[in-house]
């Protein structure tokens, strides 16, 4: 999930400004068409902006003049592996997903995301790394650097890149490492949650806590 705030715009501004503001958002090129009400009524891209010149208009025309209003979205009930997979061979970059009324709610950033499973996770990572010593005397197993970043933090970023979105962790050894790390997952746009073994639990051993 990303922050979509950026990619907001009332159908009032200017192409000009719409232009200024596609120019500081890196990567997507994309903007959300909002009505009065803050409703989606259309998107524009950087492709709609030439189209919309070559048509005659000029840089003071507002961004209704451009935007496209045969949009892709989604809500959160119809949202399907099937309709993303749709959007994504169809070209989508951006899908935005609303709410009963019309308002943007979130938006599925389609290039980093793989998939959308409606799934939660378990990650056991309560393990004190005994043939990990002396790596593991002050640092917990899934924390341990790889590529610049810890271990599980791979591990979270897969999933989420299949749209993972509730995550349970189970700690105990160095545990609260984890918990200051990640936090509550909100800046990966995700839910963690944490459970504590009191005593070593095993393989697979935390799922009775759950």
């Amino acid at each position: 999930m990303i922050n979509f705030k950026q990619n907001l715009i009332s159908h009032t501004v200017s192409i000009i400004d719409a232009m200024r503001q596609i120019n500081g958002i890196p990567g997507t090129l994309t903007l959300f068409v909002l009505d009065d009400n803050e409703k989606l009524i259309g998107t524009l891209t950087d492709g709609d902006i030439r189209r919309g010149f070559i048509n005659g208009l000029d840089l003071q025309a507002p961004v209704s003049n451009f935007m496209i209003t045969k949009y892709r979205s989604t809500t959160r009930n119809q949202l399907s592996i099937r309709d993303f997979k749709a959007a994504r061979d169809f070209g989508i970059r951006l899908l935005p997903e609303l709410d009963g009324e019309g308002l943007i709610t979130r938006v599925h950033d389609l290039r980093r995301k793989k998939s959308i499973l409606p799934l939660e996770c378990m990650i056991m990572a309560g393990g004190r790394g005994e043939r990990l010593r002396p790596l593991t005397d002050d640092t917990p197993k899934p924390m341990l650097p790889l590529g610049g970043k810890p271990i599980l933090e791979h591990n979270i970023d897969h999933l989420v890149s299949y749209g993972i979105e509730k995550i349970y962790i189970s700690v105990r050894y160095l545990g609260q490492q984890i918990i200051d790390y990640f936090g509550n997952g909100s800046a990966k746009g995700i839910k963690i949650e944490y459970i504590w073994e009191d005593i070593p639990l095993g393989t697979a051993g935390a799922l009775s806590l759950l």
